[in-house]
């Protein structure tokens, strides 16, 4: 993270400024210990100890908070996060959160809309927006 601090002081902010941000979570581990296992006695016999094969593991709560934490120590709204991604995996030596932030385009997402707001007419149809 030291590495990366001088590229922190010249990331672009602003109102007008839209994000993606990607979470990748390392878990000490993602399987159920059971679900490798059978019970040998009784009315469960055969089997398994574990109902599920993963573990109950709430990605999209941790993702939300390191989104609000990061964002906010960036000075920006998260409501300018438009688009993002996240991953778990199994790392038991080094279980950690990566996250990347960078600026998009906002010409991704407002789809036949100007720069100025106003959307762009085709000449055949006055009324009507550009389609795709």
């Amino acid at each position: 993270m030291v590495a990366e601090l001088p590229s922190l002081v010249s990331f672009p902010t602003g109102q007008e400024v839209i994000y993606r941000f990607d979470t990748i979570l390392y878990f000490q581990s993602l399987e159920n210990a059971g679900w490798h296992q059978t019970y040998t006695k009784g009315k469960n016999k055969g089997k398994r100890k574990a109902s599920s094969r993963y573990k109950k593991i709430d990605v999209d709560n941790r993702v939300k908070f390191l989104q609000d934490s990061v964002m906010a120590s960036l000075g920006v709204d998260d409501s300018q996060v438009f688009v993002g991604y996240q991953e778990k995996h199994e790392d038991p030596a080094d279980p950690r959160a990566e996250v990347r932030v960078a600026v998009v385009s906002r010409d991704q997402f407002f789809i036949g809309r100007r720069e100025d707001g106003n959307s762009p007419r085709r000449p055949d149809s006055p009324g009507r927006p550009e389609s795709f």
